[in-house]
C-alpha cells in the first residue's frame, strides 16, 4: 500500500534514528519497537545497538520514579496525586527530551547523521 512503503522509504533513509526515536518514546510498546525494525527491513547490528543504547534513558526514568514512589512509601505516607505527579513529571519529561534528539541531530545536522547512518 501507499502509506506503508512511505513509511518503509522514510525508515531506510534513516533507520537508526528511527529505531532511537521508538525506544524513546515512553508509549511504544516494546514488542512494537521489536518487531517493526525487522518488518521494515533493519540491518541486525543497527538494531542491537539502537536497543542497547535506547532503553537506558526509559531504565532510568523508570527508576528515578520508583525510586521517588519508594521513598513515599518508606515515610510511611499514602501516596497522592500530588506526590505521584511530582515524581513521574520530571521523569517524563527527561523521556519527553530524549526523545526528540534523534530528530533534532537530524534535522540540525544532517550531513553528519547522513554520515554516520552511511558508516553503520
Amino acid at each position: 500500500s501507499g502509506y506503508a512503503d512511505k513509511v518503509r522509504t522514510e525508515f531506510q533513509n534513516s533507520p537508526m534514528a528511527y529505531m532511537f526515536a521508538m525506544r524513546f518514546i515512553p508509549a511504544m510498546p516494546f514488542p512494537v519497537a521489536n518487531i517493526l525494525p525487522a518488518i521494515l527491513g533493519a540491518k541486525y547490528r543497527d538494531y542491537a545497538i539502537t536497543t542497547a543504547l535506547g532503553i537506558i534513558p526509559g531504565v532510568i526514568a523508570y527508576t528515578w520514579v520508583g525510586a521517588g514512589l519508594g521513598a513515599t512509601f518508606a515515610k510511611g505516607e499514602d501516596p497522592d496525586l500530588a506526590s505521584v505527579f511530582q515524581n513521574l513529571l520530571p521523569a517524563a519529561i527527561a523521556l519527553g527530551v530524549v526523545s526528540l534528539l534523534p530528530v533534532a541531530w537530524k534535522k540540525f545536522f544532517p550531513k553528519k547523521a547522513n554520515q554516520i547512518e552511511e558508516a553503520a
